[in-house]
């Protein structure tokens, strides 16, 4: 089992979640898994043969897949947000670039940040609680707040 550090600004609700991932068997084989067929499906979909090559609104569909996937993989629930694991409602974040966007209605809510960077193919699945001081200030156009990878490798619950 990984072990889990109570970082900062993280709760036992984070710590709750992460468990539940890493509890179960082959959690890392099986995230893997999600990462790929996910990539695998847009890419065929949509006829591309690099992420790099997905328009903004196709890397949100490879978002929603992979959400779909994981919730397949590991039986998850439907919650106010994405999941609910553990009586814990959670969202759902992939990104392709070095940072991630919460929107306001998941500020001060536990996230899973997963994301993939290209070329290199390194994955990373997180849990952190997405505090409004901790995400930049200033909100895109959506209203959206952002917080980048680098911060959330510190400060985070990292599953893989």
């Amino acid at each position: 089992m990984t072990k889990m550090n109570n970082k900062i600004y993280t709760t036992e609700k984070e710590i709750d979640v992460a468990k539940f991932f890493v509890s179960r068997k082959n959690y890392k084989e099986r995230i893997n898994r999600c990462f790929n067929s996910t990539i695998r499906s847009v890419l065929n979909l949509f006829g591309k043969s690099n992420v790099k090559n997905l328009n903004p609104s196709q890397k949100t569909v490879l978002g929603t897949v992979f959400e779909d996937r994981i919730r397949k993989e590991f039986d998850l629930k439907k919650g106010k947000l994405d999941y609910a694991i553990k009586k814990t409602d959670v969202d759902v974040k992939f990104s392709v670039k070095s940072f991630w966007m919460i929107s306001r209605g998941c500020i001060n809510k536990t996230c899973i940040l997963a994301s993939i960077d290209f070329p290199n193919n390194k994955r990373f699945f997180g849990v952190i609680k997405a505090k409004r001081d901790k995400l930049w200030d200033k909100g895109n156009a959506g209203n959206k707040r952002g917080i980048s990878k680098n911060y959330v490798k510190k400060n985070g619950l990292r599953i893989i």
